[in-house]
């Protein structure tokens, strides 16, 4: 439970989410709007009159669609710009009070787990043979890889120009990929585990750490596994992911097949508070998939301090692609309790905004003695060469020392405003 409230959607938005023609297996959190024509929610779950399957912070403007076993919730019912979304369940939205669902502790939770993780130290290893990239890791527990999203293993390559990736690493594991780079994408080529194509099911140890990312660029690959992206404004295309997409803005028209992440990331984040617990549904699946599918899921809502009944249902399901589930149910009752953590940071102690603050400062002062030494270079040249050829050669020498350091310069200046933006949320 790594994403803490997150965990339980299908698609979780910081901020606003625009998307019509296609739909999200499981459940829909929007920190601001959400504008839909004819989408899809919770086709996966079971039935229920008291699980939001959809909420709603900001504004509803939707048209068609189906929310298809649970209700839909907004922080102000009058926010409710237009909805003729059908509830199958026959309850209307209604406001979220009973649910206090606080997006602002659940998105700073987000971002602050974002950068941490980032900085944990890999301990796999990436290389690029033949346009395709292959991770390599051997812990039986949880595999790390850090690389850079713009150029890949030292490849050139992009993470939007690669022709597949292969993770290799024990079966059972979690795996964290951290992806360095302001833009980036996913292009269009097939995913494999240890040399076999990748399913939904291995997808729930799968967590895309784009901590930097601003933009992510639409693509028509089948993402395996969950995307955290907390800055990032996601422009989907025609294609699907296989997780839980995190994001700050979320557009298009990507399919979001309900796999819920179960692997096992380190606490980087520690602050916690309660939410109030509602109703929720726990849904089991066992299935047999081809390629891009359906699969086991584990829902549970959480809130404060009460505590109320659970349904529970067991589905065996095949399915090919993402559509249709065949279920048998048994329904059982018992009462739980839950907490949630979530985690506000003050900047001012944000170990790992300081860090990299730290090491930019740390970069500009090398760069002003290499900037010393050139200056110091061409001063001696011209006081001492008489040679026009040597002189030209060391003006050229210093010419592309200084569009290096220019080149070094935007990339500072890129952590810095990244590292502004997470201040800002963290910390107003």
């Amino acid at each position: 439970m790594n994403f803490k409230i997150a965990n339980n959607f299908n698609v979780y938005v910081l901020n606003d989410h625009k998307q019509s023609n296609t739909d999200s297996e499981g459940r829909v959190a929007v920190g601001g709007n959400a504008t839909y024509s004819n989408y899809g929610i919770g086709s996966k779950l079971t039935t229920s009159l008291t699980r939001a399957d959809l909420i709603v912070n900001g504004t509803m403007d939707i048209t068609g669609g189906t929310n298809f076993n649970g209700n839909s919730v907004i922080g102000n019912i009058a926010n409710v710009i237009n909805y003729t979304m059908t509830n199958n369940n026959g309850v209307l939205p209604q406001p979220m009070e009973d649910i206090q669902f606080d997006f602002e502790e659940q998105n700073n939770y987000l971002r602050c787990s974002s950068i941490n993780w980032a900085l944990l130290a890999a301990n796999g290893t990436a290389k690029v043979e033949f346009g395709g990239l292959t991770l390599i890791g051997t812990d039986p527990t949880l595999n790390i890889f850090n690389i850079n999203g713009d150029n890949i293993a030292g490849s050139g390559l992009s993470l939007a120009m690669l022709n597949k990736v292969d993770i290799v690493a024990p079966i059972g594991s979690t795996i964290l990929i951290n992806v360095s780079g302001n833009t980036l994408g996913f292009g269009s080529y097939g995913m494999f585990r240890n040399g076999i194509t990748a399913t939904g099911a291995d997808g729930q140890y799968i967590l895309w750490n784009l901590f930097e990312a601003l933009n992510i660029l639409p693509g028509t690959t089948s993402v395996k596994g969950s995307l955290l992206a907390p800055l990032a404004t996601y422009n989907s295309g025609y294609t699907n992911i296989e997780g839980t997409i995190m994001v700050d803005n979320l557009y298009g028209n990507i399919e979001s097949h309900y796999y819920p992440f179960v692997g096992n990331l380190p606490d980087v984040c520690s602050i916690t508070s309660t939410t109030d617990s509602t109703t929720t549904d726990s849904t089991t699946t066992d299935s047999t998939t081809t390629d891009s599918t359906t699969t086991d899921s584990t829902t549970t809502d959480s809130t404060t301090t009460d505590s109320t009944t659970t349904d529970s249902t067991t589905t065996n399901s095949t399915t090919t692609d993402s559509t249709t589930t065949n279920s048998t149910t048994t329904e059982t009752t018992t009462t739980t309790t839950s907490t949630i953590s979530t985690t506000t940071v003050p900047c001012v102690y944000n170990t790992s905004v300081n860090n990299i603050i730290e090491s930019v400062a740390e970069e500009q002062s090398a760069l002003a003695s290499l900037i010393e030494a050139e200056s110091q270079k061409i001063v001696f040249a011209t006081e001492n060469c008489s040679d026009c050829k040597e002189l030209i050669c060391i003006n050229k020498s210093a010419e592309d020392m200084i569009q290096s350091i220019t080149n070094l310069e935007v990339v500072l200046s890129n952590k810095l405003k990244i590292s502004k933006k997470y201040c800002n949320n963290i910390c107003e």
